[in-house]
């Protein structure tokens, strides 16, 4: 399972704490090899992993990046409704409890730094379990002179740990007993005789004790230089610059199909026999068809569509924009279900900040607000990961839905995804500058479907070979007349061949989801025929009220 990114979190310099080895949280494999051999590898997971980014200039602290293996919804503790937090406490509580006997044995002084932790909000709920960051750092409010091994007092764990086990520094090694020749008996009323020292011994003493002290300072600014000269400064972390990276070689790549096409049509042209364009059987969607009236009825007291197929994607399908803690992102797509409900995945905007999500394209020309109406309990691949978006009534044409989509038909996936939406202006102004209002251009790719399945949480699913990248997530999947047959949500790629396979969940799982949470959307099962008349389109129907969805 690939990480689960939890939160980002400056390190100051003075806050790690140190051990023989060097700073606390460099012995994270050390600590989950003894964590997994004592209690099992689940029990390791209590400790989340941690990447640092070391800072190359002293007036910018450095950061650490927390993540774990866990699965499930990520929030800090104490966001939790007061009966999940209690819970998640107690798995804590026993948690610390079978790490206690581990205090006073070898790995104790690692223990005892690891258990450090900032304050209560390093304390994180992944699911139902209790995963710890900012650990091996210096408890707030504690002094930066005091004994590491006795700073397990002042952190927050403290208070989980068994109230009759104190916490104690570790000893210290055992100094040698020698043996000594027994006194000999004197008499109460006679003193024995001292010895007085020369003179010179005292200061011959206190010029040894300084050379050596000088010494091991020098030595120990040499270990530090060459300690600081090993370690890379920089931790390679997906950023824009590897976007850019990866942008530039996709273009070497392009380049070089553009000069093989050429060479092949400079081949055909030379007494080749060439057949007619216009008897030849078309492969895919065509992009000048014209949407059948049927699956694009007009919204209430609105005009009828008019336009092609590009033109329907590009006005009904928004770029979702979800903002974190901090400078946090998340890009994704979403598309209108109704003139104000917009369909995406729950993992595009489950990590918003305080409800921060906006939407945009070009044809809105302007971002609007949006608040979450409703969304699935859990986003895992396999899983139903849906949510359901309101913004202010507009006037677009929504899309309408099919569930006749079969093995082989062509489609067509329209979304946001960075990798090449990073070349347009547009985005750039929107990513550097923090231009909101920027929006770039919408991506459209086509193929086909390549086989529909069920995955083992029971939920129909299509791979596809219509290309997508991260952004395009809750973006819609479309058949040739604009019918939304799927809903784009992940990929799996296989490292060892550099392969993938592009997923959507099918409109069969996505229709219920939408009807319980009160969005009359158009439903036309009957055959594609662009530019034709075709079945007639379930007209919206308000569903019964569902009951008030849980709180997320």
């Amino acid at each position: 399972m690939a990480p689960r990114f939890l939160c980002k979190t400056a390190l100051a310099p003075g806050q790690s704490l140190q051990t023989e080895s060097g700073v606390a949280f460099d012995a994270y494999p050390t600590l989950k090899e003894t964590l997994a051999a004592a209690h099992g590898p689940a029990f390791a997971e209590l400790f989340a992993e941690p990447i640092v980014t070391w800072s190359t200039t002293p007036d910018q602290d450095s950061t650490i990046s927390w993540y774990s293996e866990l699965s499930g919804n990520a929030v800090p503790l104490d966001t939790l409704p007061s009966d999940r937090r209690a819970m998640v406490e107690q798995r804590l509580r026993d948690a610390v409890r079978q790490l206690s006997p581990l205090l006073s044995g070898a790995s104790a002084p690692m223990l005892q730094r690891a258990l450090c932790v900032r304050n209560r909000s390093s304390i994180w709920a992944v699911g139902e379990q209790p995963v710890l960051t900012e650990w091996g750092m210096r408890p707030d409010g504690a002094s930066a002179t005091a004994d590491p091994s006795m700073l397990l007092g002042q952190s927050v764990l403290a208070t989980y740990l068994p109230s009759a086990e104190p916490i104690a520094p570790v000893p210290a090694a055992p100094q040698p007993i020698v043996a000594q020749p027994a006194a000999p008996v004197r008499s109460a009323s006679v003193a024995p005789a001292r010895r007085a020292l020369p003179w010179f011994v005292v200061p011959a003493a206190l010029v040894i004790a300084a050379l050596f002290l000088g010494l091991g300072y020098w030595r120990g600014s040499i270990l530090a230089a060459e300690r600081a000269a090993s370690r890379d400064p920089v931790v390679k972390v997906l950023d824009q610059d590897a976007a850019k990276q990866a942008l530039e070689q996709q273009n070497a790549l392009n380049a070089g199909l553009e000069r093989e096409i050429e060479l092949r049509r400079r081949t055909l042209s030379q007494n080749v026999c060439v057949a007619d364009p216009s008897t030849m059987p078309r492969l895919g969607p065509d992009r000048a068809a014209v949407p059948a009236p049927a699956v694009v009825p007009p919204p209430p007291g609105g005009a009828p569509f008019q336009g092609n197929l590009a033109d329907l994607l590009k006005q009904g399908i928004v770029m979702v924009v979800a903002g974190g803690d901090g400078d946090d992102v998340s890009l994704g797509t979403g598309f209108f279900v109704t003139p104000e409900l917009i369909a995406t995945n729950r993992h595009v905007i489950e990590h918003a900040a305080n409800g921060k999500i906006v939407v945009l394209n070009l044809k809105l020309g302007h971002p609007l607000a949006a608040t979450v109406v409703a969304s699935t309990p859990t986003s895992d691949i396999g899983a139903l990961d849906l949510a359901l978006l309101k913004v202010a009534p507009q006037a677009v044409q929504p899309l309408a839905f099919s569930t006749a989509a079969a093995e082989l038909d062509p489609v067509i996936a329209a979304g946001y995804p960075p990798l090449i939406t990073g070349a347009d202006g547009a985005m750039q102004r929107l990513l550097s500058d923090g231009d909101i209002s920027a929006a770039p251009q919408l991506i459209m790719t086509d193929g086909r479907i390549q086989a529909i399945q069920t995955s083992p949480e029971g939920v129909k699913i299509m791979p596809h070979g219509a290309a997508v990248s991260a952004g395009n997530s809750g973006g819609p999947l479309v058949d040739a007349c604009g019918r939304v047959v799927g809903i784009v949500t992940f990929i799996r790629a296989d490292a060892a061949s550099a392969a993938h396979a592009n997923f959507a969940l099918k409109t069969d799982s996505l229709l219920p989801f939408l009807r319980d949470h009160g969005a009359a959307v158009t439903q036309s099962d009957g055959p594609c025929a662009p530019g034709a008349p075709a079945a007639p389109a379930t007209a919206p129907t308000q569903p019964a009220p569902a009951a008030t969805p849980p709180a997320h």
